[in-house]
């Protein structure tokens, strides 16, 4: 089966993120909303496997920043330990964002970091106005990279995810994005047989299912999950496949395609999510060249029996405005099966909550599928059947949205 890539352990990282913010949408206040979510990371993000040990959520008083919530370090000692809004730290931080301080930097004070119980840390503003700045202890020897991307992801999620909670009750505005969003039929390629479905948990979903006719012989296949439900995530995929299609029609090579609509997401202050997205475009001579920022990777069953899979090839878009896309190119044989799907398919937990669906399961399926000779439709239908099945026929956790393309024999 395919190895787990960074790119992809990078998407369960946010993942987790989005599963936090998700829980603050009844919290009373600011302040309220921000400690939450420091307590949440603490106990779900924080930890051995994590760049971050210890955070500290300061208030600005006037000409102070006052600690009003604390993990790790010294815990609960430091609530209303104050620091002058002087320190140059806090200039630093006005300048940059976001960035990360050690013991022999140059706006380092020792004295105060002792005082703290702080050796190496990181931080960045919240707020309108900053007046709040969170700062994470960093363990020594850190990948610095690592932390940074780390800092500008929580940055960048909880800013905007404090944006959009006052949205949130608009959900069924975005009923006709939805609709707008998925085929209205299945374009046909010459050699395949298509089939395709996306069902989305809430009213609205954000699962990402679109086939574009880039030229006579070419379709363009587009797969992803804008994170999270409801309007937020309906409004960010309805800005990545409306990107996508303008950038088709501009005859853009797909590594620039993501490089731009990472961008725009990026730069998008409507909402928090991150989106990843699988975009490959299939010829009729068998040619397929894809590239994936961060989503599940998409599998090619070929009809001798082996596999192959279309890998990460670059990070879900958003968190990074410069980050790069890599391409890939197979050829797929008569008789050969590409399935492409969101992690509501392999997520999908049984009817005790127990186990997932898994990939494996979803590699048995399509096989006995294909041995059985059914056609791409019968292979979905049968698939989100089994889907329903095993999780009890109980209402979908997540969005749901398979693709299955075979090519027929000659």
């Amino acid at each position: 089966m395919p190895k787990e890539t960074a790119a992809f352990r990078h998407k369960t990282f946010y993942r987790k993120l989005e599963d936090i913010l998700r829980q603050i949408d009844e919290e009373d206040g600011l302040e309220s909303m921000l400690t939450g979510i420091l307590s949440r990371l603490a106990e779900h993000v924080m930890g051995e496997e994590s760049v971050l040990s210890s955070g500290r959520l300061y208030r600005r008083d006037r000409r102070q920043y006052e600690i009003v919530r604390s993990f790790g370090a010294r815990g609960k000692e430091l609530l209303g330990e104050r620091v002058e809004s002087t320190y140059p730290v806090f200039e630093q931080l006005e300048a940059h964002r976001v960035t990360y301080f050690l013991p022999d930097s140059e706006h380092y004070d020792s004295e105060i970091e002792s005082r703290l119980g702080v050796g190496a840390f990181a931080a960045f503003y919240l707020g309108a106005k900053r007046d709040y700045v969170v700062a994470f202890g960093i363990d020594d020897g850190a990948d610095l990279n690592e932390v940074m991307l780390t800092l500008n992801a929580l940055r960048y999620a909880i800013s905007h995810r404090l944006k959009e909670i006052s949205i949130e009750g608009q959900i069924r505005e975005a009923r006709d994005i939805q609709l707008s969003l998925l085929p209205r039929r299945m374009p046909e390629l010459s050699g395949y047989d298509i089939a395709g479905q996306s069902i989305p948990a809430d009213e609205v979903g954000g699962d990402i299912l679109d086939l574009i006719e880039v030229a006579p012989g070419i379709l363009g296949i587009a797969v992803g999950d804008a994170s999270g439900h409801g309007l937020p995530a309906a409004l960010q995929a309805r800005d990545v496949v409306t990107g996508l299609r303008m950038a088709v029609e501009r005859d853009l090579k797909i590594t620039a395609v993501l490089r731009r609509l990472n961008r725009v997401i990026h730069r998008s202050g409507l909402t928090s999510r991150f989106v990843s997205l699988l975009y490959a475009e299939l010829e009729s001579d068998g040619n397929i060249t894809w590239t994936n920022a961060g989503h599940d990777p998409g599998l090619i069953l070929r009809a001798d029996g082996s596999l192959d899979t279309m890998r990460s090839t670059g990070i879900v878009m958003g968190p990074l405005e410069d980050a790069e896309y890599g391409r890939h190119m197979l050829r797929i044989g008569p008789g050969d099966l590409i399935v492409l799907y969101s992690d509501g398919v392999v997520e999908r937990l049984d009817e005790n909550e127990d186990e997932e669906f898994g990939l494996p399961r979803l590699e048995q399926e399509m096989r006995s599928s294909m041995a059985e000779g059914l056609d791409a439709s019968q292979i979905c239908a049968r698939m989100l059947e089994r889907l329903r099945a095993f999780g009890g026929h109980s209402p979908l956790a997540d969005d749901v949205t398979l693709l299955v393309i075979r090519r027929l024999a000659d």
